[in-house]
Protein backbone atom coordinates (compact mmCIF):
# COMPACT_ATOMS: atom_id res chain seq x y z
CA UNK A 1 0.00 0.00 0.00
CA UNK A 2 1.46 3.42 -1.21
CA UNK A 3 2.32 5.66 1.76
CA UNK A 4 -0.07 8.27 0.53
CA UNK A 5 -3.04 5.83 1.35
CA UNK A 6 -3.21 6.12 5.46
CA UNK A 7 -5.37 2.97 7.13
CA UNK A 8 -5.70 4.43 10.89
CA UNK A 9 -8.66 1.68 11.43
CA UNK A 10 -9.91 -1.12 9.71
CA UNK A 11 -11.35 -4.32 9.36
CA UNK A 12 -14.92 -3.24 9.32
CA UNK A 13 -17.76 -3.28 6.20
CA UNK A 14 -17.65 1.31 6.53
CA UNK A 15 -15.55 3.61 6.22
CA UNK A 16 -14.97 7.42 6.97
CA UNK A 17 -11.92 9.07 4.55
CA UNK A 18 -10.51 12.24 5.00
CA UNK A 19 -9.16 14.38 1.98
CA UNK A 20 -7.04 17.02 2.80
CA UNK A 21 -6.41 20.52 0.84
CA UNK A 22 -3.87 22.43 -0.83
CA UNK A 23 -0.31 22.75 0.72
CA UNK A 24 -1.03 19.97 3.04
CA UNK A 25 2.55 18.11 3.80
CA UNK A 26 1.63 15.74 6.60
CA UNK A 27 -2.07 14.74 6.45
CA UNK A 28 -2.28 13.24 9.85
CA UNK A 29 -1.09 16.01 11.46
CA UNK A 30 -3.53 18.07 9.09
CA UNK A 31 -5.87 16.42 10.36
CA UNK A 32 -4.89 15.86 13.76
CA UNK A 33 -7.51 17.40 15.90
CA UNK A 34 -10.45 16.03 13.85
CA UNK A 35 -9.10 12.50 14.08
CA UNK A 36 -8.61 12.55 17.98
CA UNK A 37 -12.19 13.83 18.01
CA UNK A 38 -13.27 11.17 15.66
CA UNK A 39 -11.58 7.65 16.55
CA UNK A 40 -12.65 8.07 20.47
CA UNK A 41 -16.77 8.42 19.24
CA UNK A 42 -17.94 5.24 20.61
CA UNK A 43 -21.13 6.28 18.72
CA UNK A 44 -19.13 5.60 15.31
CA UNK A 45 -16.37 2.77 16.04
CA UNK A 46 -17.88 0.42 13.38
CA UNK A 47 -16.28 2.91 10.91
CA UNK A 48 -12.76 2.12 9.29
CA UNK A 49 -10.61 5.57 8.97
CA UNK A 50 -8.62 6.28 5.94
CA UNK A 51 -6.32 9.92 5.40
CA UNK A 52 -5.35 10.06 1.65
CA UNK A 53 -2.70 12.41 0.37
CA UNK A 54 -2.17 13.84 -3.03
CA UNK A 55 0.53 15.76 -4.47
CA UNK A 56 0.23 19.61 -3.41
CA UNK A 57 2.14 22.68 -2.49
CA UNK A 58 1.65 26.59 -2.34
CA UNK A 59 5.20 27.29 -3.85
CA UNK A 60 6.09 28.45 -7.33
CA UNK A 61 5.58 25.42 -9.68
CA UNK A 62 8.54 25.94 -11.46
CA UNK A 63 11.09 25.94 -8.57
CA UNK A 64 9.18 23.78 -6.56
CA UNK A 65 9.35 21.09 -9.63
CA UNK A 66 13.20 22.06 -9.98
CA UNK A 67 13.85 21.50 -6.66
CA UNK A 68 12.16 18.08 -6.72
CA UNK A 69 14.21 17.19 -10.03
CA UNK A 70 17.38 17.89 -7.91
CA UNK A 71 16.22 15.58 -5.08
CA UNK A 72 14.67 12.65 -6.87
CA UNK A 73 16.42 12.88 -10.15
CA UNK A 74 13.77 12.82 -12.58
CA UNK A 75 11.54 15.42 -13.97
CA UNK A 76 7.89 15.80 -12.00
CA UNK A 77 4.86 17.86 -11.87
CA UNK A 78 4.73 18.58 -7.70
CA UNK A 79 1.36 20.19 -8.23
CA UNK A 80 -0.68 18.44 -10.63
CA UNK A 81 -4.38 19.99 -12.35
CA UNK A 82 -7.12 19.18 -9.44
CA UNK A 83 -8.91 17.11 -12.48
CA UNK A 84 -6.14 14.88 -12.57
CA UNK A 85 -6.39 14.45 -9.07
CA UNK A 86 -9.67 13.71 -9.00
CA UNK A 87 -8.77 10.48 -11.23
CA UNK A 88 -6.57 9.70 -8.66
CA UNK A 89 -8.55 9.39 -6.07
CA UNK A 90 -10.89 7.38 -8.52
CA UNK A 91 -8.23 4.54 -8.73
CA UNK A 92 -7.88 4.71 -4.59
CA UNK A 93 -11.68 4.95 -3.77
CA UNK A 94 -11.80 2.08 -6.77
CA UNK A 95 -9.03 0.12 -5.24
CA UNK A 96 -9.05 0.87 -1.21
CA UNK A 97 -13.36 0.66 -0.80
CA UNK A 98 -14.16 -1.93 -3.35
CA UNK A 99 -15.84 -4.11 -0.33
CA UNK A 100 -17.00 -1.68 1.46
CA UNK A 101 -21.12 -1.36 2.13
CA UNK A 102 -20.96 2.74 3.30
CA UNK A 103 -18.37 5.53 2.42
CA UNK A 104 -18.54 9.38 4.06
CA UNK A 105 -15.90 11.52 2.78
CA UNK A 106 -14.55 14.43 4.79
CA UNK A 107 -13.15 16.62 2.50
CA UNK A 108 -11.48 20.46 3.38
CA UNK A 109 -10.57 23.17 0.89
CA UNK A 110 -9.22 22.18 -2.45
CA UNK A 111 -10.38 18.40 -1.21
CA UNK A 112 -13.71 18.74 -1.87
CA UNK A 113 -13.26 19.85 -5.37
CA UNK A 114 -11.26 17.18 -5.91
CA UNK A 115 -14.00 14.67 -5.07
CA UNK A 116 -16.43 17.13 -6.94
CA UNK A 117 -14.38 16.61 -9.83
CA UNK A 118 -14.56 13.05 -9.42
CA UNK A 119 -18.27 12.34 -8.56
CA UNK A 120 -18.68 14.07 -11.96
CA UNK A 121 -16.56 12.10 -14.21
CA UNK A 122 -17.98 9.20 -12.74
CA UNK A 123 -21.23 10.38 -13.47
CA UNK A 124 -20.50 11.82 -17.29
CA UNK A 125 -18.96 7.88 -17.90
CA UNK A 126 -22.40 6.29 -16.92
CA UNK A 127 -21.28 4.86 -13.84
CA UNK A 128 -23.53 6.03 -11.52
CA UNK A 129 -24.04 2.68 -10.00
CA UNK A 130 -20.51 3.14 -9.08
CA UNK A 131 -21.60 5.49 -6.68
CA UNK A 132 -24.07 3.25 -4.76
CA UNK A 133 -21.57 3.03 -1.77
CA UNK A 134 -20.90 7.16 -1.20
CA UNK A 135 -23.29 7.63 1.28
CA UNK A 136 -22.38 11.07 2.30
CA UNK A 137 -19.50 14.31 1.40
CA UNK A 138 -19.04 16.85 3.53
CA UNK A 139 -17.25 19.89 2.63
CA UNK A 140 -15.06 22.42 5.16
CA UNK A 141 -14.60 25.70 3.47
CA UNK A 142 -14.07 24.38 -0.13
CA UNK A 143 -13.99 26.91 -2.68
CA UNK A 144 -17.27 26.07 -4.40
CA UNK A 145 -17.22 29.39 -6.08
CA UNK A 146 -13.49 29.76 -6.33
CA UNK A 147 -10.72 31.66 -4.07
CA UNK A 148 -10.18 35.46 -3.88
CA UNK A 149 -6.71 34.68 -2.77
CA UNK A 150 -5.62 33.05 -5.96
CA UNK A 151 -6.38 36.47 -8.08
CA UNK A 152 -2.86 37.36 -6.49
CA UNK A 153 -1.33 33.59 -5.85
CA UNK A 154 -1.88 31.68 -9.31
CA UNK A 155 1.33 30.72 -9.16
CA UNK A 156 0.59 26.77 -9.88
CA UNK A 157 -1.89 24.75 -11.52
CA UNK A 158 -3.53 24.29 -8.07
CA UNK A 159 -4.06 27.71 -7.58
CA UNK A 160 -5.14 28.68 -11.05
CA UNK A 161 -7.64 26.17 -11.55
CA UNK A 162 -9.22 27.53 -7.88
CA UNK A 163 -9.65 31.20 -9.40
CA UNK A 164 -13.07 32.95 -9.58
CA UNK A 165 -13.16 33.01 -13.36
CA UNK A 166 -11.42 29.73 -13.68
CA UNK A 167 -13.05 27.43 -16.58
CA UNK A 168 -12.85 24.34 -13.79
CA UNK A 169 -14.68 26.83 -11.15
CA UNK A 170 -17.09 27.13 -13.40
CA UNK A 171 -17.90 23.53 -15.03
CA UNK A 172 -17.96 21.95 -12.08
CA UNK A 173 -19.82 24.32 -10.33
CA UNK A 174 -22.41 23.79 -13.20
CA UNK A 175 -22.66 19.97 -13.22
CA UNK A 176 -22.63 19.76 -9.80
CA UNK A 177 -25.75 21.94 -9.99
CA UNK A 178 -27.20 19.28 -13.32
CA UNK A 179 -26.18 16.31 -12.00
CA UNK A 180 -26.16 15.82 -8.59
CA UNK A 181 -28.26 19.38 -6.72
CA UNK A 182 -31.20 19.28 -9.30
CA UNK A 183 -31.79 15.55 -8.01
CA UNK A 184 -32.48 16.05 -3.90
CA UNK A 185 -35.14 14.59 -2.96
CA UNK A 186 -36.36 13.52 -6.20
CA UNK A 187 -36.49 10.04 -8.11
CA UNK A 188 -34.19 9.65 -11.24
CA UNK A 189 -36.55 8.42 -14.30
CA UNK A 190 -34.84 5.38 -15.97
CA UNK A 191 -33.31 7.06 -18.55
CA UNK A 192 -31.38 9.49 -16.82
CA UNK A 193 -30.24 7.47 -13.80
CA UNK A 194 -27.13 6.50 -15.07
CA UNK A 195 -25.90 9.69 -15.42
CA UNK A 196 -27.48 11.84 -12.38
CA UNK A 197 -27.77 11.09 -8.77
CA UNK A 198 -28.53 13.17 -5.25
CA UNK A 199 -25.45 12.19 -3.07
CA UNK A 200 -26.34 13.19 0.34
CA UNK A 201 -23.51 16.51 1.25
CA UNK A 202 -23.00 19.31 3.85
CA UNK A 203 -21.73 22.32 3.07
CA UNK A 204 -19.35 24.39 6.16
CA UNK A 205 -18.00 27.89 6.00
CA UNK A 206 -16.07 29.66 8.60
CA UNK A 207 -17.20 32.11 10.15
CA UNK A 208 -13.72 34.35 10.27
CA UNK A 209 -12.47 32.39 6.78
CA UNK A 210 -11.06 35.17 4.51
CA UNK A 211 -9.53 32.68 2.24
CA UNK A 212 -12.44 31.18 1.19
CA UNK A 213 -15.56 33.85 1.73
CA UNK A 214 -18.50 33.04 3.09
CA UNK A 215 -19.99 33.67 -1.05
CA UNK A 216 -16.83 30.93 -2.27
CA UNK A 217 -17.71 28.45 -0.16
CA UNK A 218 -21.36 27.94 -0.89
CA UNK A 219 -23.27 25.58 -3.40
CA UNK A 220 -26.33 26.57 -4.83
CA UNK A 221 -29.53 25.13 -3.94
CA UNK A 222 -27.95 23.63 -1.05
CA UNK A 223 -28.37 25.08 3.23
CA UNK A 224 -24.31 26.36 4.26
CA UNK A 225 -23.49 25.90 8.05
CA UNK A 226 -21.79 28.50 9.08
CA UNK A 227 -19.72 27.53 11.74
CA UNK A 228 -16.41 29.08 14.05
CA UNK A 229 -13.09 29.12 13.08
CA UNK A 230 -11.24 30.94 10.37
CA UNK A 231 -9.99 28.46 7.17
CA UNK A 232 -7.71 26.46 9.23
CA UNK A 233 -9.71 26.44 12.48
CA UNK A 234 -12.97 25.38 10.94
CA UNK A 235 -11.60 21.49 11.28
CA UNK A 236 -10.60 21.51 14.40
CA UNK A 237 -13.34 20.60 16.98
CA UNK A 238 -12.51 20.79 20.96
CA UNK A 239 -14.55 17.67 21.39
CA UNK A 240 -17.42 15.62 19.91
CA UNK A 241 -20.08 18.56 21.54
CA UNK A 242 -17.82 21.14 19.29
CA UNK A 243 -20.57 22.18 16.35
CA UNK A 244 -17.66 21.78 14.28
CA UNK A 245 -17.87 18.14 14.68
CA UNK A 246 -21.41 17.55 16.32
CA UNK A 247 -23.48 19.21 12.99
CA UNK A 248 -21.39 16.64 10.56
CA UNK A 249 -22.27 13.75 12.84
CA UNK A 250 -25.67 14.93 12.74
CA UNK A 251 -26.08 15.19 9.38
CA UNK A 252 -24.15 11.99 8.57
CA UNK A 253 -26.54 10.16 10.76
CA UNK A 254 -29.45 11.67 9.21
CA UNK A 255 -28.05 10.63 5.65
CA UNK A 256 -27.51 6.66 6.96
CA UNK A 257 -31.12 6.57 8.26
CA UNK A 258 -32.50 7.92 4.56
CA UNK A 259 -33.61 5.56 1.75
CA UNK A 260 -31.02 5.58 -0.60
CA UNK A 261 -31.73 7.07 -4.15
CA UNK A 262 -33.46 4.81 -6.74
CA UNK A 263 -30.49 3.68 -8.85
CA UNK A 264 -30.42 1.54 -12.37
CA UNK A 265 -30.14 -1.78 -10.98
CA UNK A 266 -33.37 -0.56 -8.39
CA UNK A 267 -35.14 -0.22 -11.89
CA UNK A 268 -34.27 -3.67 -12.82
CA UNK A 269 -36.08 -5.27 -9.93
CA UNK A 270 -38.96 -2.97 -9.58
CA UNK A 271 -42.25 -3.95 -11.03
CA UNK A 272 -42.78 -3.36 -14.34
CA UNK A 273 -46.26 -1.56 -13.36
CA UNK A 274 -45.17 0.29 -10.80
CA UNK A 275 -47.48 3.62 -10.49
CA UNK A 276 -44.80 5.75 -8.43
CA UNK A 277 -42.32 5.05 -10.89
CA UNK A 278 -44.75 5.52 -13.52
CA UNK A 279 -46.02 9.00 -11.86
CA UNK A 280 -41.93 10.35 -11.53
CA UNK A 281 -40.94 9.10 -15.14
CA UNK A 282 -43.81 11.85 -16.77
CA UNK A 283 -41.89 14.37 -19.19
CA UNK A 284 -42.84 17.77 -18.98
CA UNK A 285 -41.66 19.46 -22.21
CA UNK A 286 -41.26 23.79 -22.83
CA UNK A 287 -41.96 23.87 -26.94
CA UNK A 288 -42.60 26.23 -29.55
CA UNK A 289 -44.77 27.05 -32.41
CA UNK A 290 -42.29 29.35 -33.89
CA UNK A 291 -38.74 29.55 -33.84
CA UNK A 292 -39.54 32.19 -30.20
CA UNK A 293 -42.71 31.69 -29.65
CA UNK A 294 -43.88 29.46 -27.07
CA UNK A 295 -46.65 26.70 -27.66
CA UNK A 296 -49.74 27.24 -25.88
CA UNK A 297 -50.34 23.52 -25.45
CA UNK A 298 -47.12 22.74 -23.79
CA UNK A 299 -47.55 25.37 -21.57
CA UNK A 300 -51.35 23.98 -20.16
CA UNK A 301 -49.33 20.63 -19.95
CA UNK A 302 -46.73 21.93 -17.67
CA UNK A 303 -49.07 23.96 -15.27
CA UNK A 304 -50.22 20.35 -14.51
CA UNK A 305 -45.89 19.84 -13.43
CA UNK A 306 -46.46 18.58 -9.43
CA UNK A 307 -42.33 18.71 -8.75
CA UNK A 308 -42.05 15.07 -10.24
CA UNK A 309 -41.32 13.85 -13.35
CA UNK A 310 -38.42 15.28 -15.74
CA UNK A 311 -38.88 18.68 -17.51
CA UNK A 312 -37.02 19.63 -20.43
CA UNK A 313 -37.06 22.43 -23.29
CA UNK A 314 -38.16 21.07 -27.07
CA UNK A 315 -36.68 23.67 -29.65
CA UNK A 316 -38.46 24.56 -32.51
CA UNK A 317 -37.23 22.90 -35.81
CA UNK A 318 -35.54 26.35 -36.80
CA UNK A 319 -33.68 26.64 -33.63
CA UNK A 320 -32.69 22.81 -34.28
CA UNK A 321 -31.62 23.34 -37.87
CA UNK A 322 -29.33 26.20 -36.91
CA UNK A 323 -27.85 24.36 -34.28
CA UNK A 324 -26.99 21.24 -36.40
CA UNK A 325 -25.32 23.56 -38.66
CA UNK A 326 -23.04 25.03 -35.88
CA UNK A 327 -22.51 21.08 -35.30
CA UNK A 328 -21.75 20.45 -39.19
CA UNK A 329 -19.21 23.58 -38.75
CA UNK A 330 -17.16 21.90 -35.46
CA UNK A 331 -17.72 18.06 -36.60
CA UNK A 332 -16.65 18.35 -40.30
CA UNK A 333 -14.56 21.28 -40.61
CA UNK A 334 -12.56 20.52 -43.27
CA UNK A 335 -15.13 19.87 -45.81
CA UNK A 336 -17.41 22.82 -44.99
CA UNK A 337 -14.59 25.45 -45.03
CA UNK A 338 -13.92 25.18 -48.50
CA UNK A 339 -17.10 26.95 -49.57
CA UNK A 340 -14.64 29.78 -48.87
CA UNK A 341 -12.17 30.78 -51.67
CA UNK A 342 -9.50 31.80 -49.54
CA UNK A 343 -9.20 28.09 -47.96
CA UNK A 344 -8.10 26.71 -51.43
CA UNK A 345 -6.39 29.02 -52.99
CA UNK A 346 -3.32 30.64 -51.95
CA UNK A 347 0.77 29.12 -50.65
CA UNK A 348 0.07 26.48 -48.66
CA UNK A 349 1.58 29.09 -45.21
CA UNK A 350 -1.18 31.42 -46.26
CA UNK A 351 -3.75 28.52 -46.17
CA UNK A 352 -2.52 27.01 -43.28
CA UNK A 353 -2.38 30.25 -40.99
CA UNK A 354 -6.22 31.50 -42.21
CA UNK A 355 -7.31 27.90 -41.13
CA UNK A 356 -5.73 27.70 -37.98
CA UNK A 357 -7.04 30.79 -36.85
CA UNK A 358 -10.40 29.73 -38.32
CA UNK A 359 -10.89 26.88 -36.91
CA UNK A 360 -10.32 28.38 -33.53
CA UNK A 361 -12.77 30.89 -33.83
CA UNK A 362 -15.75 27.97 -34.95
CA UNK A 363 -14.62 25.98 -32.04
CA UNK A 364 -15.03 28.75 -29.55
CA UNK A 365 -18.66 29.71 -30.86
CA UNK A 366 -19.64 25.74 -30.82
CA UNK A 367 -18.28 25.55 -27.31
CA UNK A 368 -20.40 28.44 -25.96
CA UNK A 369 -23.49 27.73 -27.84
CA UNK A 370 -23.27 24.04 -26.09
CA UNK A 371 -22.50 25.29 -22.77
CA UNK A 372 -25.51 27.91 -23.37
CA UNK A 373 -28.10 25.06 -24.27
CA UNK A 374 -26.96 22.80 -21.00
CA UNK A 375 -27.24 25.91 -18.46
CA UNK A 376 -30.60 26.76 -20.38
CA UNK A 377 -31.97 23.52 -19.93
CA UNK A 378 -30.53 22.77 -16.17
CA UNK A 379 -32.29 26.14 -14.95
CA UNK A 380 -35.45 25.36 -16.47
CA UNK A 381 -35.65 22.44 -14.37
CA UNK A 382 -34.87 24.82 -11.20
CA UNK A 383 -36.90 27.16 -12.25
CA UNK A 384 -40.39 24.28 -12.69
CA UNK A 385 -39.26 23.55 -9.04
CA UNK A 386 -39.36 27.34 -7.89
CA UNK A 387 -42.88 28.02 -9.21
CA UNK A 388 -44.90 24.61 -9.37
CA UNK A 389 -46.59 25.73 -6.46
CA UNK A 390 -47.43 29.09 -6.85
CA UNK A 391 -50.85 30.80 -7.69
CA UNK A 392 -51.87 29.50 -11.51
CA UNK A 393 -52.05 33.01 -13.04
CA UNK A 394 -48.32 34.02 -11.93
CA UNK A 395 -47.38 30.63 -13.24
CA UNK A 396 -48.50 30.96 -16.52
CA UNK A 397 -47.26 34.55 -17.17
CA UNK A 398 -43.71 33.09 -15.41
CA UNK A 399 -43.66 30.29 -18.14
CA UNK A 400 -44.68 32.14 -20.93
CA UNK A 401 -42.08 34.88 -20.16
CA UNK A 402 -39.62 32.31 -19.36
CA UNK A 403 -39.88 30.61 -22.58
CA UNK A 404 -39.76 34.33 -24.76
CA UNK A 405 -36.22 34.86 -22.90
CA UNK A 406 -34.80 31.24 -23.19
CA UNK A 407 -35.52 31.97 -27.20
CA UNK A 408 -33.71 35.02 -27.63
CA UNK A 409 -30.64 33.95 -25.26
CA UNK A 410 -30.05 30.72 -27.73
CA UNK A 411 -30.89 32.71 -30.75
CA UNK A 412 -28.50 35.29 -30.42
CA UNK A 413 -25.51 33.46 -30.99
CA UNK A 414 -26.87 31.38 -33.81
CA UNK A 415 -27.36 34.89 -35.50
CA UNK A 416 -23.88 35.76 -34.93
CA UNK A 417 -22.48 32.95 -35.66
CA UNK A 418 -24.16 32.96 -39.28
CA UNK A 419 -23.45 36.28 -39.42
CA UNK A 420 -19.15 35.39 -38.51
CA UNK A 421 -19.88 33.12 -41.64
CA UNK A 422 -20.76 35.65 -43.76
CA UNK A 423 -18.32 38.66 -43.07
CA UNK A 424 -15.24 35.71 -43.25
CA UNK A 425 -16.11 35.41 -46.90
CA UNK A 426 -13.48 38.21 -47.15
CA UNK A 427 -12.03 37.97 -43.08
CA UNK A 428 -9.46 36.41 -42.84
CA UNK A 429 -7.61 38.72 -46.56
CA UNK A 430 -6.89 42.28 -44.67
CA UNK A 431 -5.71 45.75 -45.88
CA UNK A 432 -5.35 46.40 -49.48
CA UNK A 433 -5.18 42.17 -50.11
CA UNK A 434 -8.55 41.95 -48.87
CA UNK A 435 -9.79 44.98 -50.68
CA UNK A 436 -8.49 43.74 -54.35
CA UNK A 437 -9.72 40.39 -53.48
CA UNK A 438 -13.50 41.78 -52.74
CA UNK A 439 -13.21 43.77 -56.45
CA UNK A 440 -12.35 40.54 -58.36
CA UNK A 441 -14.18 37.78 -56.48
CA UNK A 442 -17.23 39.64 -55.09
CA UNK A 443 -19.62 37.97 -57.19
CA UNK A 444 -18.57 34.83 -56.12
CA UNK A 445 -19.64 35.21 -52.54
CA UNK A 446 -22.25 33.69 -51.13
CA UNK A 447 -25.26 36.13 -50.09
CA UNK A 448 -26.35 36.85 -46.71
CA UNK A 449 -29.08 35.07 -46.57
CA UNK A 450 -27.70 31.76 -47.64
CA UNK A 451 -26.20 31.83 -44.51
CA UNK A 452 -29.18 33.13 -42.09
CA UNK A 453 -31.75 30.73 -40.50
CA UNK A 454 -33.19 33.74 -38.81
CA UNK A 455 -33.81 36.39 -41.16
CA UNK A 456 -37.24 37.00 -40.57
CA UNK A 457 -36.06 38.20 -37.25
CA UNK A 458 -34.58 41.40 -36.20
CA UNK A 459 -30.82 41.00 -34.96
CA UNK A 460 -30.67 40.72 -31.16
CA UNK A 461 -29.05 43.75 -30.18
CA UNK A 462 -25.28 42.66 -28.41
CA UNK A 463 -25.34 45.44 -25.81
CA UNK A 464 -27.74 43.27 -23.67
CA UNK A 465 -29.65 39.40 -24.48
CA UNK A 466 -32.96 40.76 -24.73
CA UNK A 467 -35.22 43.56 -25.50
CA UNK A 468 -32.60 46.72 -24.86
CA UNK A 469 -33.80 49.52 -24.85
CA UNK A 470 -36.00 51.08 -26.88
CA UNK A 471 -38.89 50.47 -29.30
CA UNK A 472 -38.37 46.58 -30.13
CA UNK A 473 -40.02 44.71 -32.66
CA UNK A 474 -38.50 41.39 -30.94
CA UNK A 475 -39.99 42.63 -27.74
CA UNK A 476 -43.82 42.83 -29.39
CA UNK A 477 -43.21 39.50 -30.69
CA UNK A 478 -42.14 37.80 -27.83
CA UNK A 479 -44.79 39.28 -25.80
CA UNK A 480 -47.64 39.63 -27.70
CA UNK A 481 -49.76 38.95 -25.53
CA UNK A 482 -49.32 41.85 -23.30
CA UNK A 483 -51.76 44.97 -23.86
CA UNK A 484 -49.66 47.16 -22.26
CA UNK A 485 -46.31 45.72 -24.33
CA UNK A 486 -48.16 45.58 -27.55
CA UNK A 487 -49.68 49.01 -27.50
CA UNK A 488 -46.32 50.58 -25.58
CA UNK A 489 -42.72 48.24 -26.66
CA UNK A 490 -40.35 50.58 -24.81
CA UNK A 491 -38.08 49.05 -22.16
CA UNK A 492 -35.16 49.69 -19.77
CA UNK A 493 -32.61 47.38 -18.33
CA UNK A 494 -32.45 48.52 -14.27
CA UNK A 495 -30.67 47.42 -11.66
CA UNK A 496 -32.41 44.94 -9.69
CA UNK A 497 -31.28 43.73 -6.37
CA UNK A 498 -32.37 44.05 -2.48
CA UNK A 499 -32.19 46.58 -0.43
CA UNK A 500 -28.55 47.91 -0.97
CA UNK A 501 -26.61 48.59 -4.33
CA UNK A 502 -24.17 46.95 -4.01
CA UNK A 503 -25.41 43.46 -4.88
CA UNK A 504 -27.68 43.73 -7.82
CA UNK A 505 -28.01 42.20 -11.74
CA UNK A 506 -29.17 44.47 -14.86
CA UNK A 507 -32.54 43.35 -16.16
CA UNK A 508 -34.98 44.34 -18.67
CA UNK A 509 -38.49 45.66 -17.70
CA UNK A 510 -41.60 47.49 -19.50
CA UNK A 511 -40.60 50.89 -19.05
CA UNK A 512 -43.84 51.45 -17.35
CA UNK A 513 -43.58 48.54 -15.21
CA UNK A 514 -39.89 50.12 -14.66
CA UNK A 515 -41.49 53.47 -13.74
CA UNK A 516 -44.02 52.00 -11.00
CA UNK A 517 -41.44 49.65 -9.78
CA UNK A 518 -39.06 51.97 -8.92
CA UNK A 519 -40.75 54.87 -7.47
CA UNK A 520 -40.66 54.85 -3.35
CA UNK A 521 -44.06 53.58 -3.06
CA UNK A 522 -44.42 51.32 0.32
CA UNK A 523 -44.72 47.31 -0.35
CA UNK A 524 -48.08 47.35 1.61
CA UNK A 525 -49.82 49.77 -1.54
CA UNK A 526 -47.92 47.60 -4.37
CA UNK A 527 -48.38 44.04 -3.69
CA UNK A 528 -49.65 42.83 -6.70
CA UNK A 529 -47.20 44.53 -8.85
CA UNK A 530 -44.01 43.81 -7.10
CA UNK A 531 -45.22 39.85 -6.96
CA UNK A 532 -46.80 40.09 -10.74
CA UNK A 533 -43.52 41.69 -11.70
CA UNK A 534 -41.67 39.01 -9.90
CA UNK A 535 -42.86 35.82 -11.64
CA UNK A 536 -43.03 37.69 -14.52
CA UNK A 537 -39.77 39.81 -15.56
CA UNK A 538 -37.26 39.20 -12.29
CA UNK A 539 -37.53 35.40 -12.08
CA UNK A 540 -37.44 34.14 -15.95
CA UNK A 541 -34.71 36.52 -16.80
CA UNK A 542 -32.12 35.38 -13.45
CA UNK A 543 -32.21 31.92 -14.39
CA UNK A 544 -32.34 32.63 -18.02
CA UNK A 545 -29.37 34.53 -17.57
CA UNK A 546 -27.67 31.97 -15.25
CA UNK A 547 -26.90 34.52 -12.96
CA UNK A 548 -25.86 33.89 -9.10
CA UNK A 549 -28.50 31.98 -7.68
CA UNK A 550 -26.83 32.81 -4.37
CA UNK A 551 -28.03 36.03 -5.23
CA UNK A 552 -31.32 36.06 -6.20
CA UNK A 553 -33.27 38.19 -3.90
CA UNK A 554 -36.70 36.71 -2.59
CA UNK A 555 -39.98 37.92 -3.38
CA UNK A 556 -40.65 39.86 -0.56
CA UNK A 557 -36.90 41.81 -0.43
CA UNK A 558 -36.77 42.78 -4.25
CA UNK A 559 -36.64 46.68 -5.27
CA UNK A 560 -35.82 48.16 -8.62
CA UNK A 561 -32.94 50.25 -7.55
CA UNK A 562 -31.60 52.63 -11.06
CA UNK A 563 -33.34 52.90 -14.35
CA UNK A 564 -30.77 53.18 -16.67
CA UNK A 565 -30.00 54.21 -20.34
CA UNK A 566 -28.34 52.72 -23.28
CA UNK A 567 -24.75 53.62 -21.52
CA UNK A 568 -25.40 52.55 -18.22
CA UNK A 569 -26.11 55.81 -16.66
CA UNK A 570 -28.92 56.43 -13.76
CA UNK A 571 -31.62 58.11 -15.59
CA UNK A 572 -34.23 57.08 -12.63
CA UNK A 573 -35.06 61.13 -11.46
CA UNK A 574 -35.24 61.99 -15.18
CA UNK A 575 -37.83 59.06 -16.20
CA UNK A 576 -40.16 60.13 -13.06
CA UNK A 577 -39.88 63.61 -14.28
Amino acid sequence: MSKNEDWIRRGHGKVIALIHGIGAKNPRHYWSAFLDVLSNDETLQEFDLFVWKYPTHVNLSWWKNFIDFIKEGTPREAAPEIKLLGEQWKNTYDAQFRDYKEVILICHSMGGLVIKSWVIDVLQSSQSDRLDTLCHISFYATPHNGAPITTITAWNKQLKDMQLNSSFIDDVGRHWDERVVAWKGRDICPEYRLNNRYIPHLVFVGVNDDVVPLYCATIRGMERKVIEGDHSQVIRPRDRDDTRYKAWRDDVEKALRSEPQTTARDKQEAPPHDAKADQNSRKFALSYNDHCLVDPHSIETLLAYDGTGDVTIVWHKKVLDSLSQVHDWYDDFDKKVTIFRWATEGSQIERGHRLTNFRSQVNLRFTDIQKLLSELQSNFKIFMNMIYAIDTKYKETALICFAGFAALRIIKPLQAFEQFLFQSQIAPIGGIEGWFEFRAYGERYLAEDQFAFFADLPPIPSTLLEIYPNSSALGKLIFFNYIEIYDYPLFLTCRIGKNHQDDYERLTLHIYVAKQLARKYSRENSDELFISSYYKWILPQWLVRNYDYNKLPALDTWRVLVLENNEGSDITKIIWD
